[in-house]
């Protein structure tokens, strides 16, 4: 039985998800692992003036980016103070052996989040561009796509506009200037 275990830490994909819900001006959203492959949510919401906060909370949990899963959500006067960039991930592998339980590795895995998920879209799109082009999956552009940005599709695989990529380095220097 493998079990995958992610956190404690910040989530982006659903802390984005929280801040987009109407009446929510910012908020941050932590998953905290349970062990055996199962999480919780906490939520904190730092809510816009003229909105209740029960029916913010209730647009979050049925939200289908979190309505399996178990959330407590919190309001707080500011959640600046909550945001962690950290995060991990523990992955664990129980088997047997000769018909015995005796075999168990762990693999622990510690991360600053943007950090590591602007690495691995740069390794994506530096890979990308070596890609042979028989093998390419997804739209190729056109020449005439790129004539209103200041970037250079090599071999029509790769379109990154220069805000994308000031965006990426922005994650990896963990400023907050997005």
């Amino acid at each position: 039985m493998t079990c995958t275990n992610f956190g404690p830490g910040m989530s982006m994909g659903h802390t984005v998800a929280v801040k987009r819900i109407k009446g929510v001006k910012d908020a941050v959203s932590i998953t905290c692992p349970k062990g055996m492959g199962m999480h919780m949510r906490l939520v904190y919401v730092e809510l816009e003036d003229g909105y209740d906060f029960d029916e913010v909370a209730k647009k979050i949990s049925e939200d289908p980016y979190f309505c399996h899963d178990e959330v407590y959500i919190n309001q707080v006067s500011t959640v600046k103070d909550l945001i962690d960039m950290r995060h991990s991930v523990k992955i664990e592998r129980k088997g047997t052996s000769a018909g015995a339980c005796n075999q168990r590795m762990e693999y622990h895995m510690s991360v600053n989040n943007p950090a590591a998920t602007a690495q691995v879209m740069v390794s994506a799109a530096r890979a990308s561009v070596k890609q042979k082009p028989a093998r390419t999956i997804g739209a190729k552009l056109n020449a005439n796509s790129c004539s209103s940005c200041k970037c250079e599709a090599k071999a029509g695989l790769l379109h990154v506009t220069r805000d994308t990529f000031d965006r990426l380095i922005v994650w990896r220097e963990g400023r907050a200037d997005l």
